[in-house]
């Protein structure tokens, strides 16, 4: 058990726990790792998102069936399907999640990070759910980008970085490809308050109000667009995570009104609780969307 990182890996599932299965509650405890050749779990002997939830519940026995399930998925040969369906329904594990960026320890780690762990290494100045948005998605945005020379991202893009002579907010980031410029914006509810929460998403879709505004001639017009070479196709991409991977009914409530409020103004929209959020955005970014 503990920390392991491979070198190769083409997919990853989130592997949750639930003390009481009856009560459709569930947290996320680790990851599963698997590139056609090993399995690999990662996860926090200390359980913390369980302690949240399950405070006495026994984690000694949780950690005996991590390693049994670690165990069994290492030396068996049955589908990775099978192996962990003898651990259900308290041990569950997601549909497999592709990774069309390149693997590296700092992504798993950051993974790890998301998905499993409550308290993490972060910058000071990524204390809302907006900066903690950005801070995650960043390295699956430019990690996509960056094979295509002749796609750029920009971080906490104004509307003066994309040619646009205009005063309103900027978005989290701008990529810049040949055929559109996708503006890519959200955030994280997992561990945010109902006020900042309001105001963050009234913010972000006010800004992208703003930039479907300009797709008209008449407003291309009055913003004067400039010919700097940047696409004046715009796509609005809204994305809301939940860092702390926990269902109950406030986080439940927080995402599907982020999602509904954004949905209004964005082209697109990714729902972090049930998508594969970098899976999607690495598409988006690499036109395959």
């Amino acid at each position: 058990m503990g920390i392991k990182l491979s070198q190769s890996v083409s997919s990853y599932r989130l592997l949750f726990f639930s003390p009481e299965p009856e009560a459709e509650e569930r947290v996320c405890i680790g990851l599963l790792f698997t590139d056609g050749r090993s399995r690999t779990v990662l996860c926090d002997d200390n359980f913390p998102k369980v302690r949240c939830i399950a405070p006495k519940f026994e984690l000694s026995l949780l950690r005996f069936f991590v390693r049994d399930m670690e165990g069994a998925l290492r030396d068996s040969d049955e589908p990775v399907e099978i192996v962990l369906g003898r651990y259900a329904p308290h041990i569950q594990a997601s549909t497999p999640r592709s990774l069309l960026v390149p693997v590296t320890p700092t992504l798993q780690e950051r993974l790890l990070c998301r998905f499993v762990s409550l308290k993490c290494k972060k910058p000071a100045e990524y204390v809302d759910g907006r900066a903690r948005f950005q801070h995650e998605v960043r390295e699956w945005i430019e990690s996509a980008a960056h094979p295509y020379p002749d796609t750029k991202v920009i971080a906490n893009a104004r509307p003066s970085d994309l040619g646009i002579r205009a005063k309103f907010g900027a978005v989290a980031f701008a990529v810049l490809a040949p055929k559109e410029t996708l503006l890519i914006d959200g955030i994280d509810v997992g561990e945010e308050t109902r006020p900042r929460i309001l105001n963050s998403v009234g913010r972000i879709a006010h800004t992208f109000w703003q930039y479907g505004r300009i797709q008209s001639d008449e407003d291309k017009i009055k913003y004067r667009l400039s010919s700097a070479g940047i696409q004046v196709k715009f796509r609005r991409i809204a994305v809301v995570l939940n860092r702390l991977g926990a269902h109950n009914q406030r986080v439940d409530e927080d995402c599907e009104f982020a999602l509904h409020q954004l949905g209004a103004e964005a082209d697109q929209t990714i729902d972090g609780r049930v998508e594969p959020t970098d899976q999607r955005l690495a598409e988006l970014v690499m036109g395959r969307e």
